[in-house]
């Protein structure tokens, strides 16, 4: 994903599990979404606990939501209109539950965004979309 400010409308990151049975776990506990910051450091953006209480610590304007359910799949979803380029960077979903062994397990996944300033040539190219999708448009309701 390429974060373009002023072309982008959405950021949406989905932190998705499927059930207890195909993922190796006894139960979930929680999905985390977190983002780097300098260092290798993360912060923690938005959570969903097994109760479904979703916990948006640093998730800004966005929209989070999320279920855990043990039996049809688990999910975390996190959404940003119109993001900018602080929102670029490594985005890592950590999955915490109980192994069949009533361990606790954790599982994590990454996504890097990458973001570039708005250029002439890709302002150029989003307005000659929008005249293109104009003109369909106004041949669909002649």
């Amino acid at each position: 994903m390429n974060i373009q400010p002023g072309v982008t409308e959405s950021l949406s990151v989905n932190c998705s599990l499927a059930s207890t049975k195909m993922s190796g776990f006894l139960s979930f506990t929680n999905l985390t979404l977190y983002k780097a910051i300098e260092d290798s450091q993360y912060i923690k953006i938005c959570s969903v606990t097994s109760g479904n209480v979703i916990e948006d610590t640093n998730a800004g304007d966005s929209t989070c939501k999320g279920v855990i359910n043990n039996i049809g799949g688990s999910y975390l979803y996190v959404q940003w209109l119109f993001p900018n380029l602080h929102m670029s960077g490594q985005y890592k979903c950590l999955a915490v539950g109980l192994s069949l062994s009533w361990k606790q397990v954790t599982m994590t996944s990454t996504a890097t965004v990458s973001g570039s300033e708005l250029s002439l040539d890709t302002l150029s190219e989003q307005m000659r979309f929008v005249q293109i999708e104009n003109a369909v448009f106004q041949m669909n309701i002649v």
